[in-house]
This record gives structure tokens, sequence and C-alpha cells, in this order.
């Protein structure tokens, strides 16, 4: 069915064939079922498309355990909350080292998803509500830890602008620029979280040993030492 509507979306849009990502043949490891393309509009831009049934719009909206649990008996759906509890435990355990990253994996898992593009045509899939800074640093790290700012749809933002799907993004960096705290207020995904952490820890680590070397300066100077 998804093919057959994607072959007449594709008889009055000219596809862009490399662009096809068939999630229905082969489904993404969290449940989730679809056909994108892209399409170039009648404004002249390239456009994504998602075709999907109403029960793969459930999955990809809710989450592949809650449609699994819409749909099955009163004692699997037991079972299936008791799975869920001992998840939920393992992740809150104080005693994990990675727990922080855990977090932010867990509430990217089943999210709804956006694609936008790259200046070259390039498809991102980024969780929704993901900002232009979390579109840098899925391109690399460096380039985040850069960031400025952004063209959006050839028009400049910022790098909280939050992102919507078939946007056009092209990234501005400057070698001046550095990761900062309030980044993590309005970053989404997991990796950039991840990444704007990693550089404040080095970043004070590296103002600590600064300090060091100057107090020891200060004790020479002063032959307290």
């Amino acid at each position: 069915m998804c093919w057959n509507i994607y072959s007449l979306i594709t008889d009055i849009y000219i596809p862009k064939p490399d662009r096809i990502r068939d999630w229905v043949s082969q489904p993404k490891a969290n449940g989730y079922e679809a056909l994108h393309g892209t399409v170039m509009g009648p404004h002249g831009k390239w456009v994504e498309i998602q075709v999907r049934s109403t029960r793969m719009d459930e999955i990809a909206e809710r989450g592949y355990a809650a449609h699994w649990k819409y749909k099955t008996g009163s004692n699997q759906e037991r079972e299936l909350d008791k799975w869920i509890k001992k998840i939920r435990e393992m992740l809150e355990s104080p005693e994990s080292n990675a727990l922080e990253f855990l977090d932010d994996f867990k509430m990217n898992l089943f999210a709804s998803e956006i694609l936008v593009f790259t200046p070259k045509g390039h498809i991102k899939t980024l969780p929704t509500g993901s900002t232009t800074l979390d579109f840098a640093y899925d391109i690399h790290t460096e380039i985040g830890d850069k960031t400025i700012g952004a063209k959006v749809n050839y028009k400049l933002v910022g790098v909280s602008h939050m992102l919507n799907s078939g946007d056009q993004v092209e990234i501005l960096t400057s070698d001046k620029q550095q990761p900062q705290s309030e980044w993590l207020t309005f970053a989404k995904t997991a990796k950039a979280k991840s990444s704007i952490k990693n550089a404040l820890k080095a970043e004070t680590t590296n103002r600590i040993e600064k300090g060091k070397q100057i107090l020891e300066l200060k004790l020479k100077e002063y032959n307290l030492r």
C-alpha cells in the first residue's frame, strides 16, 4: 500500500531516487515503519514525504510498546508492565555511571522524528523538538562546539532555533566560539548534551590547571615554596 501511494505521488512530483528510505520492508530496531522519500515541490524546493498506515503512525507517535500493550490481552499487559518497571528501575538507579546519558537516550528512543536537509540535500533524522545546535552536533562534534547560528531556509536563526521537517539547514561557525552551559537548556539529543557536557568539563579542568600554575609561580616569587 505504501509503495502504491508513493508511486501516485511521484507521478506528479519529481522524486530523488537516492533519498528513498524503506523502513517498511526493514523496520527500525525500535519498531518504526514507514516509507520516506524526497520530491521536488511545486515551489522548486525539495520536500520530504512520509508514507505510513494507521498502525505505523500509532507506533511512530506513541512507541511500539504502547501499541503492543493496546493490542494485547490483560495477562500480556501485566507482563509488559513488569518489564517496563524493571527498565525504569534500572535507568533510575543512582549506581549507574551512565545515568545521565541513558536518561537522555530513553527520551529520544521512541520520540517522533523530523527529517531536515543539509545544503547539499543530505537528510538528517532528529527527534522532534531538535534545534539547529542538535543538527550541528549530529554533523560533527567540532562543528557543534563552534556553532554561532544557522541559516534555516535561507533565513538567519540562533543556535536555539527549533527545526521542523523539511527545513534546509546551513550551520554557521566561528573558531572563537566555545560550548556554553546555557546550551544544555535547549539541546535535545543525547549526542549534543553529552558533547556539551564533555566540553564544559574539559574547560573546567583546563582552568584548574592554569590556576595551579599561576599559584605555583606566585609561591616561587615570594619564596613560599
